[in-house]
Formats: structure tokens, sequence, C-alpha cells
């Protein structure tokens, strides 16, 4: 019999696609989006208070309009290239309780992109320029302000590819990029009911400024394929979620409490990717993902980062009959390791969970129907319903993780087609 609390949750999009062919030079596309987004958190009713209806404890609502535009100049004496354009605005509002201030937002990047190639050596490089805009409006605790911040930023990359054979590439990529802090980042203050946590922001945050350094192999024969790639991520004041002691006291009871912070870190990992297909139709699969985080101002490992995973897997297609085809099927283990490079004097209110196992199942056809296809798939996450905890899940410290899940989903794509039998 106990109702609330819960989240209620609406979200539609509308996108819009179109091309302008510009003669032999190339093709200018655009792409523009609206999104809204409502979501309402449904707390226990104030004490005493008869007044209050079914009403949320938080509703909050976005608005984002984005705008891509971006001319693709054909080759030209072996150079092919890109310029563009990339806008966004958001605007917040929200009712009831306090979390994040309503805001309005402007972000826009101008970047040119160019590749040369020549035999066997690729050259990519690249330039941006970015600008934001954020305007809050807080009325919280007696605080009642309208901050402004201003952000401009260049950042480029280079990038070299070399064919060392017709089956191995090598590639290597350097760069830098920022990011500004978001409006959550830098205002926050209360409880997070979507996160069962207290967080608390800055306004004093600055932007994020990371060099990376990506060198990687790609490798591909009849029977094998292989991906390597390694990065080494140094960031300038990157911004994360400290936790902090004692927990937030509150009439529904104790909360676990994080702050918005900013270190200098260091960011090295891999991501390796390999498949065996011995027969046809058969993959043999597996995906490593390892990273290591460390804060460099206090020479420790940095708190709240991903665990190493690793996923193998099996999966086997079967030839297409005549009116269902692309049938496959295929089961996989996720293996996810205890998070043990954390700082010595951590914070958090508990251990990093055990390592755990999940067994995966999936599968899936598509059914052709004279020009209309439908596409059927099944997913089984957890199948031996195992009991697990993520270290990256704030309702570890309650609870366990779903056990056995199962998704069925259909997808129906529709082609119209001109008399000139066009589609689109």
């Amino acid at each position: 019999a106990i109702g609330r609390p819960y989240q209620r949750v609406e979200h539609d999009m509308i996108k819009a696609k179109a091309y302008v062919a510009t003669g032999k030079a190339g093709t200018l596309d655009i792409v523009f989006a609206r999104q809204y987004n409502l979501r309402r958190e449904y707390d226990k009713h104030l004490p005493y208070n008869n007044n209050a209806g079914n009403r949320p404890g938080f509703e909050f609502s976005m608005q984002t309009f984005t705008l891509d535009i971006s001319w693709q100049h054909r080759m030209v004496k072996n150079f092919a290239g890109t310029v563009g354009f990339n806008g966004i605005t958001q605007t917040n509002n929200f009712r009831y309780g306090y979390f994040i201030p309503a805001f309005w937002s402007f972000a826009g990047g101008l970047y040119a992109l160019e590749k040369w190639h020549r035999g066997k050596l690729g050259i990519e490089a690249g330039l941006r320029v970015d600008y934001k805009w954020l305007q809050a409006f807080v009325n919280h605790n007696g605080d009642k302000n309208t901050y402004t911040f201003n952000y401009v930023m260049p950042s480029g990359s280079v990038g070299f590819e070399y064919h060392i054979n017709d089956k191995v590439i090598w590639n290597t990529n350097l760069g830098t990029a920022w990011r500004a802090p978001q409006a959550n980042e830098l205002f926050a203050d209360g409880l997070h009911h979507g996160a069962a946590s207290v967080e608390l922001g800055d306004k004093n945050l600055k932007p994020e400024m990371a060099y990376s350094f990506t060198p990687g192999i790609h490798a591909t024969t009849t029977y094998f394929d292989a991906d390597v790639e390694v990065y080494e991520n140094l960031i300038t004041r990157f911004i994360y979620l400290q936790p902090v002691l004692p927990p937030t006291l509150t009439i529904r009871g104790q909360f676990p409490t994080y702050e918005y912070r900013q270190t200098n870190a260091s960011l090295t990992g891999a991501d390796i990717d390999l498949s065996a297909k011995p027969v046809r139709g058969l993959e043999l699969y597996s995906k490593t993902a390892l990273l290591f985080a460390y804060n460099l101002a206090i020479r420790d490992w940095m708190t709240q980062m991903p665990p190493q995973r690793f996923e193998n897997g099996i999966r086997y297609t079967l030839r297409d009959f005549r009116y269902i085809k692309e049938i496959y099927f295929g089961v996989s283990v996720v293996n996810v390791l205890q998070q043990k490079l954390i700082p010595q004097n951590d914070t958090a209110y508990a251990l990093p969970p055990k390592a755990y196992w999940l067994l995966n199942f999936e599968a899936g056809f598509k059914v052709q129907v004279k020009k209309q296809a439908v596409h059927v798939s099944i997913t089984v996450t957890n199948m031996a319903n195992i009991s697990y905890r993520d270290y990256l899940d704030r309702f570890r410290y309650f609870t366990d993780q779903k056990g056995v899940n199962a998704a069925l989903r259909i997808r129906v794509p529709f082609f119209f087609e001109s008399k000139h039998k066009e589609s689109y």
C-alpha cells in the first residue's frame, strides 16, 4: 500500500534533415532538431499539508533547439574537408521544490576539418572555436540574483593514419578540447531525487581543458579483426563529484552528500576489441575497457571512476529465408572488477562493491513484407539473476541492481517514394 515516491518523465523530439548539392564542389547538409523534456519527482507530501493534492515535489521542463550546418567539399588534389557550424540553445524552468535554478543558455561553434591522403599516408587536421553563454536566475535560501557566464575557447586536433599493408592500419591523434561547467555543476543545491543524494554546486568553477594523445592500430583479415586504442588525457580543472561527510540529515532521513570540485587529472586507459570468425556466420568477440584515473593535485587515485570491464561473447547469424532475414542470436558474459583504484582517504559512504559477472542473451531478425521491413529483437540481461551492486550507482548504498531483465523491441521504418522512385 506504499504510495509515492516515483518519477514521471515525458520526452518528445522532432528532427529534420536536408541537403543541397553545391554543384561539383560538394554538399551542404542541414540538421535541425527540437527536444522537450518534462520531469516530475513525486516525493512524500509535506506534513499536514492537505492542499497539496497529488502535485509533484519537483517539476523541471527543458526545451532544446539545435542547428547543425556543414559543407563538405569533394576531393581536390588529395584534399577533402568540411567546414560547419553547431548551435544549441536551452531553457530550463522548475516549479515546487528547488534543485537547480531556471536558466537560459546558448552555445555555438565554428569548425574546419581538412583531410589529405596520398599513398599509404593520411593526415587530418581540425580547428574549432566555441562560444558559450549561460544566464541563471537564482531564488533560493535568500539568494535572489541573476548570474551570467561567458566562455570563448579554441581547440584543435591533428591525426595521422598509415596503412602498413592492406590489412593493418596504424593511427595516432593529438588534440585539445574544453568544456564549460554546466548549470547543475554551478548551482545544484539540494536533494537529487533521481540519485537519492544531495548535490552541492560551486559558482566559481572554471572551464575544463583537456590535452589528449591517442595512438591505435586496426587489423582485419578474413577470419580475425582487432581494434586496439590507448589514450592519455591530461585535464586541467577537471570537474568531478566528491563525496563529503557527514551525510545531510533531513526530515526524510539521511542522504549521501556530494560536492562539485575541480582538480588536475590524468586519465589513462585502453579500449581493446577483438573478433574472430572461424566459420561462416559464427563470431567470437572480446571487449576490454581499462581506465586509470589519477588526481595530480593530491597524487592519488581519482574517486568515482569506472572499474575495469571485460565482455566476451559468441554470436551466430543464420542464412536468410524467403521472408525472414538477418537472423541472429548470441550470448555474452560481462565481468566488472572491484574498483580498487580509490584514494587512501576516500570519503565514500561504503567500500567499493565486489566484482560481478552477468550472463546476457540477444536475438533478432527482420521480416520483409513486400517493400516494408519489420525489425524484431529481444535482449535478456543478468540471466543468472546475480545479486550485485555497481560502483558508480548511487543506489548501491541502499539496494542491489536489477535481476533478470528482458526487453522486446519492434522497429518499423517507413519509406516514401515519389513518382520518380526516389526514396526519402
